[in-house]
């Protein structure tokens, strides 16, 4: 075998956040859950646009801001269809990471990052020498891939930049670290050089990391 032990994330979005503001039935801070439904009004040129969330305890529906007399030739057209059509996808994307420059009435209860599903993409070498770590994305991150592989690896942001400048992390570009992962997007980590198990970065510890829970550590890593 080639001691390359391939794997295969699939970043998913996270949980969809509920806003905490003051309700006007229930008079008191109530936790508001997205309908995945838009209000959208037109007037000549000008849309308006709004994502609707209604409270969890009577019900009380209110409209959190999207689009305020926008011009309609300045909204893409699939964004327009999409909430006209009260696309889950895009009513979820907006109720997790927002619209610029329209600020929330209100505080976000839950926290918007990524959570990611973990495979093997081919059997598990007796030594694993190379990590060949593949990402696949249904939709667009705002989670840059250093944070990503900090956060999964349990390693420093600074770590991971100095492995990319040595070699150990490998991709096509060097500026990849600073941009969200991209559907189809490869690298590599050469485990060479590293203890197999220490208090430090080791390759157990890397190779625990990327693996999904239910499978197997090699004996020999």
């Amino acid at each position: 075998m080639d001691g390359i032990l391939r794997v295969l994330w699939t970043l998913l979005p996270g949980a969809v956040p509920g806003i905490v503001r003051r309700c006007p039935r229930c008079d008191r801070s109530r936790r508001f859950e997205t309908t995945d439904r838009f209000r959208v009004n037109a007037q000549k040129k000008r849309i308006d646009a709004w994502l609707i969330y209604r409270c969890d305890t009577c019900g009380i529906t209110w409209n959190r801001p999207v689009f305020r007399r926008r011009d309609v030739t300045s909204i893409a057209p699939r964004d327009l269809d999409a909430m006209q059509e009260n696309c889950i996808d895009a009513a979820r994307r907006i109720a997790r990471d927002g619209v610029p420059g329209m600020p929330v009435d209100g505080e976000t209860d839950a926290p918007c990052g990524l959570r990611i599903a973990k495979r093997l993409d081919g059997p598990v070498p007796e030594t694993v020498r190379t990590i060949r770590l593949a990402f696949r994305s249904a939709e667009p991150s705002s989670d840059r891939l250093d944070r990503l592989l900090a956060q999964h690896l349990s390693l420093s942001r600074g770590r991971i930049r100095d492995w990319a400048r040595q070699g150990r992390v490998r991709m096509k570009s060097a500026s990849a670290l600073r941009k969200p992962p991209f559907d189809g997007q490869v690298l590599a980590i050469d485990l060479e050089g590293l203890p197999a198990d220490d208090a430090g970065p080791s390759v157990n510890q890397i190779v625990r990391a990327v693996l999904p829970e239910s499978a197997e550590t090699p004996d020999r890593c």
